[in-house]
């Protein structure tokens, strides 16, 4: 409640009626959602329900965060439910109701973002989803981001971790190191502009980061409200919003603010952490709660995988890098350094934390976990990542987002050991006070080897061709004439 009190989305013990209410989901229509939401004040209860209804997996339009200056707001939901019936007009005037009374000012319009390409958005009807009607949600402008899914993310990143773990050329002899012809040990170190371009990585990291960026603008320069969603709301809507606010609200680039962003977004509203990073099996099936690990960023095992390799996709890495690249363009800014977002990259992919064993808030309170405390940002030594440049000047920041501009993330794709990122970088006092001895004596066993036998590429991080889903951009038909900036936008 403090932090929606904060952003002046509630005021505790004020009798003046305000545009904002907090309000619980509707019983049984959202699993993968957080029980406590803030809502438009003119909704009902009753429209509430039938826009979850409406919405996919009950995701409905939900309020994150509001600008102080201009009272805009920052929405987040699932596509909605339109399918084939959407082409005899059905529709849901709940649903348009609340994307409705998201907007500050009635004269100003509600930007849906769609992190999809239009083609996408498309597809996705033809399987019951579908995309927001512009002659139904009046008084909305709609833009499509263009964002690629999960998969051609994971096949992307295998790309690049294919061509860093081939043999490293032979270097070749200089005066102060004769050895002509030796190959260093581990793999390479760096990737050439052509190799990393044929990978895609930092095109995926700059479609993303102008996406957060557009919608910063909105927000904050436009005064407009802005509501997010993918195809489900938890891979590229969580990667957006938390985006978009590391741009906009200088509170969460402060440790404080970093986490609870993170266990916002990303864990209370159902980021598949157990099916994206094939933790579910190795911290589920251990007798104490933790398991025996995954072994690698981004990579899979057969030993802690019981969720499908199709689901598997390098979602939060992904983000951890667009957080990386604002680091790099504004380093005093941030009250952390890169070495935390390189450590909680390690241990999300760790398969050691049990908070990250399960997908949504309802699956971890079904097994008892806490969520608060099991969970790397939670745990993770303050010691070492703290930024002793750190003097916030801004309160908008404006990155650049061409992949001219962004670096390779060598600090963390490149297979060179850091011992900062070992077991040594937990704070065992952020365990549970009911912690045993014998459950910290294994954790600490586990770590220490994850961080003494790092792991090696297996073939199942191999790009894999699979049957293309209705999300793929080849489908239907052809997008709008994009504008000069590569959106494609669709007014009412």
């Amino acid at each position: 409640m403090a932090e929606q009190v904060r952003l002046g989305l509630i005021s505790p013990g004020s009798s003046e009626p305000g545009q904002w209410r907090q309000a619980e989901s509707p019983a049984g229509l959202c699993p993968s959602y957080p029980r406590l939401h803030i809502l438009p004040a003119g909704l009902s209860d009753a429209e509430l329900a039938l826009s979850a209804k409406y919405r996919a997996n009950g995701r409905f339009p939900s309020v994150v965060w509001r600008c102080s200056t201009t009272g805009a707001v920052l929405a987040r939901s699932a596509q909605p439910l339109v399918g084939l019936a959407g082409l005899l007009g059905w529709r849901c005037e709940a649903d348009e109701k609340l994307v409705r009374l998201l907007t500050p000012r009635p004269e100003s319009k509600v930007l849906v973002a769609d992190a999809r390409p239009y083609s996408a958005a498309l597809g996705n009807g033809t399987m019951g989803g579908g995309y927001e009607r512009p002659e139904y949600y009046s008084g909305t402008e709609i833009e499509y981001l263009g964002l690629p899914n999960l998969h051609a993310v994971r096949n992307s990143f295998a790309a690049m971790r294919v061509l860093l773990s081939a043999a490293a050329p032979p270097q070749p002899a200089t005066p102060a190191c004769p050895g002509s012809g030796l190959v260093p040990v581990g793999g390479r170190v760096s990737l050439s502009p052509a190799e990393l371009e044929s990978t895609g990585w930092l095109q995926l990291v700059s479609s993303l980061l102008s996406g957060a960026d557009r919608i910063a603008q909105v927000l904050t320069g436009e005064g407009r409200s802005v509501l997010v969603h993918c195809s489900d709301g938890w891979d590229r809507t969580p990667q957006l919003t938390c985006l978009s606010l590391l741009l906009c609200d200088p509170h969460y680039r402060t440790l404080a603010g970093f986490r609870l962003l993170l266990t916002r977004e990303w864990l209370d509203f159902g980021h598949k952490f157990a099916d994206r990073c094939g933790n579910s099996a190795g911290c589920v099936n251990s007798k104490t709660g933790f398991g025996s690990g995954g072994g690698g960023v981004g990579g899979s095992s057969a030993a802690n995988s019981s969720s499908s390799s199709s689901e598997r996709s390098p979602i939060f890495l992904q983000f951890l890098d667009c957080a990386h690249q604002l680091l790099a363009q504004f380093p005093q800014e941030f009250e952390f350094t890169d070495l935390l977002l390189r450590r909680l990259a390690v241990h999300c992919h760790s398969g050691l934390f049990p908070a990250l064993a399960a997908n949504t808030a309802a699956e971890r309170a079904a097994r008892g976990l806490s969520e608060q405390s099991l969970c790397p940002w939670h745990l993770l030594r303050l010691r070492g990542v703290s930024n002793p440049r750190f003097s916030q000047q801004l309160q908008l920041l404006r990155p650049a987002t061409a992949p001219s501009g962004l670096r390779f993330w060598r600090e963390m794709y490149a297979p060179v050991p850091d011992p900062r990122l070992d077991w040594d970088c937990l704070d065992w006092d952020g365990l549970p006070a009911d912690s045993d001895e014998a459950k910290l004596s294994e954790l600490s066993s586990q770590l220490s080897q994850l961080s003494s036998s790092p792991r090696q590429p297996s073939s199942s991080d191999q790009p894999e061709r699979r049957p293309e889903a209705a999300e793929e951009d080849s489908v239907l038909q052809q997008p709008p004439p994009p504008s000069p900036d590569g959106r494609i936008a669709v007014q009412s």
